[in-house]
């Protein structure tokens, strides 16, 4: 009996010890890994830059940033507000290379003088003031049947803008009333538009 105790004893003893080995051994072997991983980190580092606090502020800043900024399916108005007429001209631009991924502040270092009246990734509305007559006043008329338009400066002066190919005969005599007395039109868009009815 007690012969059995003593080999149960050396047994456990045995199992203990060996255990005890490979934990050891585990944790001799983690941290030679970490090491290993601490020397590559440090091989990769660069010696000759030096990072300074506001260097490192601000690239935590710029990669953490959450302002809005352009992408290339930005729209982007320019509205043109012209004092001596009190018209608006809105002129559409697609965020091409130049104009995408820019904050807000970028956007009106690019457009100085600018006011920016909206911003966001969809949409950026600009618009500025000019104590000017826009260009875009024109008069419809008639001459040897077929219809004229000329654009109006702001002391009311004509000159010839296009001549189209439309012939007045098929009009019907409201609009012939209205061409012989000068349609006055402002805007290229509604200009286009009364043309294409008339054809």
């Amino acid at each position: 009996m007690k012969k059995g105790l003593i080999i149960f004893g050396i047994i456990i003893t045995i199992i203990l010890a060996v255990l005890l080995g490979v934990y050891i051994y585990n944790i001799k072997e983690n941290k030679e890994s970490i090491n290993d991983s601490k020397l590559q980190v440090n091989n990769n580092i660069n010696v000759d830059t030096v990072l300074s606090k506001e260097d490192i502020n601000s690239i935590f800043l710029e990669t953490n940033s959450n302002e809005e900024k352009t992408t290339p399916n930005t729209l982007i108005i320019l509205k043109t507000y012209f004092n001596k007429c009190n018209h608006v001209i809105n002129e559409y631009i697609d965020a091409d290379e130049e104009y995408v991924n820019l904050t807000k502040d970028e956007i009106q270092n690019v457009f100085k003088g600018w006011d920016i009246e909206k911003f966001s990734k969809q949409e950026i509305i600009l618009s500025i003031e000019k104590d000017e007559f826009c260009d875009e006043h024109f008069i419809i008329r008639e001459e040897n049947g077929t219809i004229v338009i000329y654009k109006v400066d702001e002391n009311g002066e004509e000159s010839l803008y296009d001549s189209t190919s439309i012939s007045t005969e098929y009009l019907t005599t409201e609009d012939l009333l209205k061409i012989k007395n000068g349609i006055k039109v402002y805007g290229k868009e509604t200009l286009s538009n009364i043309i294409e009815d008339f054809e």
